[in-house]
């Protein structure tokens, strides 16, 4: 049976594509977290909480508003976003558990009230949003 270091590696090889070349950097990096050395993010125990009290853990939010979502568009200066940075923004403001197809589904919400509204990208599949008060402004 696997233990929960075994665990959480086989999860964290998802964001390591390199065909498991840098499982020594997936390893270094749990390591890194279960000590409490990287800042804001927690690994809970039924035991006990490395980084954290329970008290905190017990009141972050899980999923964020509207606001934060948009808020997240522009935080590091662009006009236009792709979902899976808004996610990865808004993952980084505490929000650990976040989907991106949550984003998505919010982000689709917000274009059907008018707040976002989808821009070409590059890229064929992935979907680039911008605040709609800012591309009214671009226009004229």
């Amino acid at each position: 049976m696997l233990n929960q270091k075994d665990n959480a590696v086989s999860v964290m090889q998802e964001f390591f594509p390199n065909g498991g070349r840098d499982f020594d950097d997936v390893c270094a990096l749990f390591d890194a977290i279960a000590a409490g050395k990287v800042p804001g993010v927690f690994v809970h125990d039924t035991e006990n909480t490395v980084g954290s009290d329970e008290a905190s853990m017990a009141n972050r939010k899980i999923n964020p508003t509207d606001e934060e979502i948009l808020a997240a568009m522009t935080k590091w200066g662009h006009s236009n976003s792709m979902t899976y940075i808004i996610a990865n923004i808004l993952r980084s403001d505490g929000f650990r558990e976040l989907k991106t197809s949550f984003v998505l589904r919010r982000l689709k919400k917000l274009e059907a009230q008018g707040q976002v509204k989808r821009v070409k990208s590059v890229y064929a599949t992935q979907l680039c949003w911008t605040k709609a008060a800012e591309s009214q402004e671009k226009a004229l």
